[in-house]
């Protein structure tokens, strides 16, 4: 279940909500050349009201159909689960551990959004993150040509950035 904290849920024409889909409209609109893919949304310092923008926004996008995906990356302080009420048993910090395996997404009340929770608390992020980014980049192949770009006669396929 919602907590009362996602205005954009709970009073859907507030000026709030509205601010929301503004910045949802302004974030789209910019995309205009290169569709808008992935929203990053990062604060200087911990606050509650980040966790509340970020979920804010997903419904704001998710109402409309795009398909989300919210990753609570707050390792110090997540909240994430607790504003759309999931369990924080695996995530991120599960997926750090264990690159191979399926990212533990869940559905949430709201049609189109799934949320990565944080997962269990580790003892130092900051090294939990070095040590499962170079976990997975070491397990990682790397394909000698990507299927999103051929390589054309007499010349060196190059990775793209998508895959690489």
């Amino acid at each position: 279940c919602m907590t009362p904290d996602l205005i954009t849920l709970t009073d859907p024409t507030s000026p709030a909500a509205e601010a929301y889909r503004r910045l949802r409209v302004n974030l789209t609109s910019a995309g205009k050349k290169t569709p808008l893919q992935t929203v990053l949304m990062v604060a200087a310092g911990p606050d509650d009201e980040k966790a509340q923008a970020v979920a804010n926004l997903a419904v704001s996008f998710a109402r409309v159909g795009v398909r989300v995906i919210v990753a609570d990356c707050d390792l110090r302080q997540p909240a994430q689960h607790l504003l759309f009420g999931l369990e924080n048993a695996a995530g991120v910090t599960t997926a750090l551990s264990e690159p191979r395996a399926a990212l533990p997404l869940q559905a949430t009340a709201v049609a189109n959004l799934r949320v990565l929770t944080c997962g269990p608390a580790v003892g130092a992020p900051g090294e939990e993150v070095r040590s499962g980014l170079c976990a997975s980049r070491s397990r990682r192949t790397v394909p000698t040509r990507c299927p999103r770009k051929p390589s054309r006669a007499g010349r060196r396929p190059r990775p793209c950035r998508t895959c690489h």
